[in-house]
């Protein structure tokens, strides 16, 4: 990861999905590319909070970030993507532990997203969801989440998304 900052100033997309060794110390070199825009880094189960903390803080256009199994990340990696991802567009944070708290302060402060993936999030509450939706409503353009909130969430929330254009989809 050392060598892939330093050799590779601008570098915009990445992927290091499945990379079983990456960790924190990893990702703290990742957030040295400013140029980085695209990360997919699904199932990197050595990353935490710190890691995160460290590619919000420094890749500030990061635009779309997939980090789909990433459970051991706190909520403290998810405030810090809230405070300084402020160009995220697309997020997939399916199967992540994050919090209601974390999951309102990411949909509510990232004011460029329009696309979230937000399946089986087992720290949150059905109550969590339906905040964090209501954050973001007036500019999310596309949603996918865990198909029984169909039937949890309250009809007004999916009412006030479908009279803003967002499409609903559900796994």
């Amino acid at each position: 990861m050392e060598a892939l900052s330093n050799g590779c100033k601008k570098l915009r997309k990445l992927n290091l999905s499945y990379c079983n060794e990456v960790s924190d110390r990893g990702l703290g070199y990742i957030g040295r590319l400013e140029e980085l825009s695209d990360l997919e880094m699904r199932a990197l189960h050595k990353i935490t909070g710190v890691g995160l903390e460290a590619v919000a803080v420094g890749c500030k256009r990061l635009a779309d970030l997939d980090m789909k199994h990433c459970e051991k990340v706190g909520d403290s990696g998810f405030w810090a993507l809230a405070y300084y991802s402020k160009n995220l567009r697309q997020i997939n944070l399916s199967y992540c532990g994050i919090s209601d708290m974390a999951l309102c302060m990411v949909m509510g402060n990232l004011s460029r997203l329009q696309e979230a993936k937000l399946v089986h999030l087992s720290n949150c509450t059905v109550e969590g969801v339906e905040l964090a939706l209501r954050a973001c409503c007036v500019r999310i353009k596309k949603v996918k989440l865990f198909a029984p909130l169909r039937f949890m969430l309250s009809s007004e929330i999916l009412e006030i998304l479908h009279a803003r254009g967002c499409i609903i989809r559900w796994d």
